[in-house]
């Protein structure tokens, strides 16, 4: 029956007829991506009628822990649909809405949600390459923002290409600063610059973040001598950045100087990509080339 639910919601957002044909091929669909703990739908046409299918089977169902509707047509309506889920069920650990072309208005509703709820450990609400991708902007980042000074759960959160820009990092770094449990932090290509990175930097020293991807930000070397101070300040008892993803950020032989500062201070960070960048190569390499290696 509840198949049955979730085939026929497919069919009115698609204003497709249902056939015994598309019934079968939809539940060969399901049987090949919902296996062991994982309901994955990804890329399948789905909106908000579905959504809404899936948060009423969902919400009786102790038996998945991971859903997966990325590259599909949600938008603000049926990512209202999945946090109302997200208020009743207690299994799922990890949520994966990216590329749903959702608003603030959708990303504000599973914040709301996300401020008390105690399970969800990690939610992907990115982009995916050319495909509908969300746009939570400045007010999904203040919601956000907001739910990480409260949520003592989350572990991981991405929102890389959702046009946040730097009041939106500004915004949600206010909120970073009184969370312990967010560990990865990605807000890849959101026009962050040198302003929002100067924002994330001051708040970095109060998080617990281990693995930062700032890629295609144009934070420059303004940015990047911002986020190594604070990454290498006195204040910070313990170094916990392992892995730090700055590629494609208009970084310089000043920002490079900087970081080979961050390298030589701390024994922690494991991972550094720098590709597309702005420096000369083995010139300005030759000097940290022992820290980039081992990094």
């Amino acid at each position: 029956q509840d198949l049955r639910i979730l085939y026929e919601a497919k069919c009115l957002d698609q204003n497709l007829k249902p056939s015994w044909n598309r019934e079968v091929r939809f539940m060969e669909l399901l049987s090949a991506n919902c296996k062991g703990q994982t309901m994955s739908l990804q890329e399948n046409g789905l909106s908000h009628t579905s959504a809404e299918a899936i948060a009423h089977v969902l919400a009786t169902n102790d038996y998945y822990s991971i859903l997966d509707l990325s590259g599909n047509r949600l938008r603000d309506v049926g990512a209202s649909a999945i946090a109302s889920l997200l208020e009743v069920n207690d299994n799922l650990v990890h949520v994966s809405l990216c590329s749903n072309d959702i608003g603030h208005a959708g990303g504000t509703a599973l914040a709301n949600v996300l401020r008390s709820n105690c399970t969800i450990t990690s939610l992907d609400l990115g982009g995916l390459s050319g495909i509908n991708r969300n746009h939570l902007g400045v007010g999904g980042a203040k919601a956000l923002g907001g739910m990480l000074r409260q949520n003592a759960t989350l572990h991981s959160l991405s929102i890389s290409s959702n046009g946040v820009g730097a009041e939106g990092i500004t915004e949600l770094a206010e909120g970073l600063a009184y969370n312990t449990t967010l560990r990865h932090l990605n807000i890849a290509s959101n026009n962050v610059g040198p302003r929002g990175c100067a924002a994330l930097s001051e708040v970095l020293e109060l998080s617990k973040i281990t693995k930062l991807d700032l890629q295609r930000n144009a934070i420059g070397d303004i940015g990047c001598i911002k986020l190594v101070e604070s990454l290498t300040s006195p204040n910070l008892a313990v170094r916990i950045i392992e892995d730090l993803r700055l590629d494609h950020n208009a970084i310089g032989e000043e920002g490079l100087k900087a970081l080979g500062h961050l390298m030589k201070n701390t024994q922690s960070l494991k991972r550094l990509t720098l590709t597309g960048n702005n420096f000369n190569g083995q010139g300005i390499l030759e000097p940290f080339a022992t820290e980039l290696k081992d990094a």
